[in-house]
């Protein structure tokens, strides 16, 4: 059996019985009770992205933000190391390149590797106790999308299909997505897809307090997604970019360091 996967967060966490570690949101931005959490962020240890951490710290606290999915390409470093700088809560997750196109993992303990089936990858995800998320699944941009074969075979093992991407420039892709989740009775969920700093916050859920990733699942049927229309948008940003580096100087080899 799964065991619940774990959250990182600056306050509030404790320990069950078994170890596990569980947190338990604060009342923040949003809804009477609610929280506000994104699902789909890079930090700049995808080649893509641009966030450092403190990047996207800063832009947590100016959006409401309370947690957000850290999903880099194919590792899960930079969540890791954010979660464990302790001053956002961050879901730790991973856009795995599976060898039909992407797939992401939230509440990850260790990475997937690239370029299995996509069945191993989720069977993967659900081993370690994390939850399946499908982005983007019928972006005609969208050269990494999951194939739509493995979409429709895969669909008993996807726990949250993302109905809204921030990057989709075709809204009719989205819709798409969102009637194959309420065809398959899959939840569905807003990604803003954050490769900048002012893209997160874009797109997020409000829903109750969670502790583990089956709270989070049930969350996420509960909640409500909000759009505040700044579209995220796809390929290189400059502005984003920019201000980047006027926030923090040149970044340093190797990537982030996550400034303070």
């Amino acid at each position: 059996m799964k065991k619940p996967g774990r959250i990182g967060a600056p306050r509030s966490i404790h320990c069950s019985s078994k170890g596990e570690n569980r947190t338990m949101p604060e009342r923040d931005a949003g809804s009477a009770g609610f929280v506000r959490v994104e699902l789909h962020v890079h930090t700049d240890r995808s080649d893509d992205a641009v966030s450092s951490y403190a990047d996207l710290e800063e832009a947590a606290e100016r959006s409401g933000v309370r947690f957000y999915a850290i999903t880099d390409h194919d590792t899960i470093e930079g969540a890791l190391a954010l979660r464990d700088r302790g001053k956002t809560g961050v879901i730790v997750g991973e856009e795995v390149t599976t060898a039909l196109g992407d797939v992401i993992g939230l509440f990850l303990r260790e990475r997937i590797p690239p370029g299995l089936s996509p069945e191993e990858t989720m069977d993967r995800i659900h081993e370690q106790g994390g939850l399946v998320y499908v982005p983007h699944p019928f972006d005609r941009k969208r050269k990494t999308r999951l194939f739509r074969e493995a979409v429709e075979r895969c669909a008993p093992r996807i726990d949250i299909l993302e109905v809204r991407n921030g990057r989709t420039p075709h809204e009719e892709d989205n819709a798409r997505a969102a009637a194959f989740a309420a065809e398959k009775g899959i939840a569905g969920a807003f990604g803003s897809d954050a490769h900048t700093p002012r893209e997160l916050g874009a797109i997020y859920h409000e829903v109750p307090a969670f502790e583990t990733s089956a709270d989070f699942l049930r969350a996420i049927r509960e909640g409500r997604a909000v759009g505040s229309g700044r579209r995220a948008r796809r390929g290189p940003d400059l502005g984003g970019i920019l201000e980047s580096i006027r926030r923090r100087g040149a970044r340093p080899a190797g990537g982030s360091d996550g400034g303070a």
